[in-house]
């Protein structure tokens, strides 16, 4: 029988934080007097702040997997001397603008991830989360065209172009965000990234 590979540290940190995240899951009732408003908008806030996270989780999982595998100095606890080479300025970039991250395992790894499965339903929790954290959890189509989350909106509208106003949210959306991460960490271990 082939032993299993271990995941990376990398993959261990991400494991780490996505269970930290659903350590951290609001469970809250109204048995001690809180309005059933104030318990809904903690629940709202939670839901917008773990789903965010599960996301900044995982950039940060291809970032530092990235530079694990090809400028592990940049890594070290005291940054190292210049001049930048065209890798680490790469990275650099990379950590700034998602397209060039993409770019980097593409073209380093020869591994494209928009055609991992499920990357497209990444790609919609990246939109929501951008939703999320730069229109304060507001549908304004006009400002943020973002076609991946019209169903989503439909859920409370018919007619996602006139709709203003918070963007559905359940509790089930971190864990789904949560599941999405992990089996895109798995497909991604279980290539050799070197």
């Amino acid at each position: 029988m082939a032993a299993v590979k271990p995941p990376s540290p990398d993959a261990e940190d991400l494991l780490f934080s996505l269970n930290l995240l659903n350590s951290l899951k609001l469970r809250t009732t109204t048995k001690n007097g809180s309005p059933k408003a104030f318990v809904a908008a903690q629940e709202r806030l939670q839901s917008e702040l773990q789903v965010g996270r599960v996301v900044g989780v995982f950039e940060n999982y291809l970032l530092i997997r990235a530079t694990r595998a090809r400028r592990p100095q940049l890594l070290e606890p005291i940054a190292p001397p210049n001049p930048v080479d065209p890798i680490t300025d790469q990275l650099r970039q990379a950590r700034k603008d998602f397209g060039k991250l993409l770019r980097f395992w593409r073209v380093e790894f020869k591994l494209d991830l928009a055609k991992l499965r499920r990357w497209s339903d990444f790609q919609r929790l990246r939109d929501l989360r951008h939703l999320l954290v730069h229109r304060l959890g507001l549908w304004q189509p006009g400002l943020d065209s973002k076609p991946s989350l019209a169903d989503r909106i439909r859920q409370v509208t018919s007619d996602p172009d006139r709709y203003r106003g918070p963007i559905p949210l359940t509790r089930r959306d971190f864990d789904e965000a949560r599941t999405l991460a992990l089996d895109l960490l798995a497909q991604i271990e279980r290539r050799r990234v070197r």
